[in-house]
């Protein structure tokens, strides 16, 4: 517990104080079963977590650490405009600086609150 506490508090000293990081991934495997080693740094810090999925929701995770939040700023705006998300979900989504939950089941029940549920 100490170790992961010590960790956590050196990604976001690194993440804070730094201008750029470098990321990368790699395969590996623990205990028997197949995995993945993300590394976050720079020159000043470095940062591993092992994890076992290598997905972009993954990283984002691994990057927010143990604080995860969900906002959806300007930032998010452009990103969903650039991948031409339908105009009919863009239309419901609050676009501001409000958090909007710090878990995926808060951010789930944000999204089903405004009608934009998956079918699948």
């Amino acid at each position: 517990m100490c170790f992961t506490l010590s960790q956590a508090s050196v990604l976001g000293a690194g993440l804070k104080c730094s201008e750029y990081v470098h990321t990368d991934d790699t395969g590996a495997r623990h205990s028997g079963k197949n995995g993945y080693c993300t590394v976050i740094g720079n020159e000043w810090f470095t940062f591993f977590a092992s994890t076992p999925r290598k997905t972009r929701r993954n990283f984002l995770s691994v990057l927010q650490g143990n604080a995860p939040i969900y906002v959806l700023n300007q930032d998010a705006h452009q990103y969903l405009a650039s991948y031409q998300l339908a105009d009919k979900h863009m239309n419901r989504l609050s676009f501001g600086s409000t958090v909007l939950g710090n878990s995926p089941e808060q951010w789930q029940d944000y999204l089903e609150s405004i009608g934009i549920v998956q079918t699948k």
